[in-house]
């Protein structure tokens, strides 16, 4: 069964969101994003709470999305589930500053004033004309009391900046995750249908470069300097991915095969 990563983030920040998609979806893991899943007249709140049906959450975390009563009922749902640290893969939208007493303290203010000026508006209504405005208040009231414990678990996880992120290629999440070795194995199957040796040469190059010191990276390198009869190089490369990963057992494959009589 597929494993399914859920973007929880603010509108303002839909093109980073549209980035990340791009890049998750060759993983061959299941990305949930509301433009997908709401179809017209659908339930945004049903949406929201299916949160916690997922595997992971993609937190991108900016000033609007803590401001955001949305994004913020999706976060109080997520820490209902016992396990939600696990869940969670916080990415920190440049700029936005949540570490330090000061900073936290902004976003408490923010949601008392949020609730104080809701309740004194709701004091002008009569409560039974305004019965979903006080469910709005509630929630309101769970975001004021919660935003603290959100925002210290937040910043005690050890994440980093989406730029810092992308540099990376977004390989600490896929290492998290476990889908990296499934995306390489795509990426290396994908060279199948590369005609010739040079080619393929150069793709591995810029695979090595996406997936630096990985023994399946080197085996598949082994056996293409092998096909160029570049018999040198291609021991290099055996021998380099067997060092990497002694129980990788194409790499023995390709010793006995390829080397039996070297």
């Amino acid at each position: 069964m597929k494993q399914t990563l859920f973007i929880s983030y603010s509108w303002t920040d839909s093109n980073t969101a549209d980035e990340i998609d791009t890049i998750f979806q060759p993983t061959g893991i299941f990305v949930k994003r509301d433009i997908r899943a709401i179809k017209f007249k659908g339930s945004i709140k049903k949406y929201m709470s299916e949160i916690r049906e997922t595997d992971f959450v993609l937190i991108l975390i900016s000033d609007s999305f803590i401001k955001s009563s949305n994004c913020m009922y999706e976060m109080l749902e997520l820490l209902k589930e016992q396990d939600y640290q696990k869940k969670i893969l916080p990415v920190l939208i440049d700029g936005t500053k949540i570490f330090t007493p000061k900073e936290k303290i902004e976003y408490i203010k923010y949601w008392g004033d949020k609730y104080i000026e809701l309740e004194t508006d709701l004091k002008t209504v009569n409560t039974t004309d305004a019965l979903e405005l006080y469910k709005e208040l509630k929630h309101i009231e769970n975001i004021r009391s919660s935003i603290d414990e959100f925002l210290g678990i937040i910043s005690d996880e050890n994440f980093l900046s989406f730029s810092k992120l992308k540099v990376q290629k977004f390989k600490p999440i896929f290492d998290y995750i476990g889908v990296s070795d499934r995306f390489l194995l795509k990426k290396l199957f994908s060279l199948g249908s590369i005609k010739t040796v040079e080619e393929k040469e150069i793709e591995l190059d810029k695979i090595e470069s996406e997936f630096p010191n990985n023994s399946k990276v080197y085996a598949a390198k082994a056996i293409n300097a092998f096909n160029e009869k570049k018999i040198q190089n291609s021991i290099y490369f055996y021998r380099k991915s067997i060092e990497l990963d002694p129980t990788f057992a194409t790499s023995y494959r390709i010793r006995t095969h390829k080397y039996k009589s070297i």
